[in-house]
């Protein structure tokens, strides 16, 4: 299976250019800035006030705009936007407005606008290191089932393709900061497991030259919106 980092990957299946994007959970805006930078005009749309207000506090580029709202009721117009996606993100949506979600982003979308879903597979070492504090198996097999839905109504399936993400952090303090960057409320469990956290994290992790390896399967789907 090929590795590859998701701006690799998105930067494989966006092409360079002023193409108006919208990046749903756009977390500190990362992805937003990667894009705006090959010359895409980019919203970044992110729930959390305070992910919003880390994106906002770096220097903006060219072309880079955020929102704060969610993926549910997307504070876009009707065929504004010619890409939208996803980067680990839909999971995160409860699970009673995935679908509602998809709807959204297929009504922002131009005609044939493409729908970029990234979303992590309930495997991998980075996977099971959470699992004490942290099991998203249905909430992601929900996700994956809403984009099966949406490819057979109202989007065509252009690529599915899974791919080995490495994901590198300094230390076990950083992996941790890294998870309840996604979600505060993670801290509160994380204290009640932190042994056996620590634990799983010292057997999973590949320690090297540049710190600790986790390695996240993750799929991608590439859909295109019908007329």
């Amino acid at each position: 299976m090929e590795t590859a980092t998701v701006a690799e990957t998105l930067c494989e299946l966006i092409a360079p250019g002023p193409t108006r994007i919208l990046d749903v959970g756009c977390g500190d805006g990362g992805n937003v800035r990667l894009l705006a930078a090959r010359g895409a005009q980019v919203i970044g749309l992110e729930v959390s006030a305070a992910r919003i207000a880390a994106a906002r506090a770096v220097p903006p580029a060219d072309g880079e705009t955020y929102l704060e709202g969610g993926g549910e009721a997307l504070p876009l117009a009707d065929e504004g936007v010619e890409v939208v996606i996803f980067v680990n993100s839909l999971h995160h949506i409860p699970v009673d407005l995935q679908t509602k979600a998809l709807d959204e982003a297929r009504r922002v979308l131009t005609p044939g606008g493409r729908l970029i879903v990234f979303e992590p597979l309930a495997e991998g070492p980075n996977f099971e290191v959470a699992l004490s504090f942290d099991d998203e198996t249905e909430v992601r097999a929900r996700a994956y089932a809403a984009i099966c839905r949406a490819a057979e109504k109202d989007f065509r399936q252009v690529e599915e393709r899974v791919f080995i993400s490495p994901i590198l952090v300094p230390d076990f303090d950083a992996f941790v900061d890294r998870r309840v960057n996604v979600d505060p409320a993670r801290r509160a469990r994380i204290a009640g497991v932190v042994d056996r956290l620590r634990a799983d994290f010292d057997r999973l992790a590949k320690r090297t030259p540049e710190g600790y390896l986790l390695e996240q399967p993750i799929r991608v789907n590439i859909l295109e919106k019908r007329a």
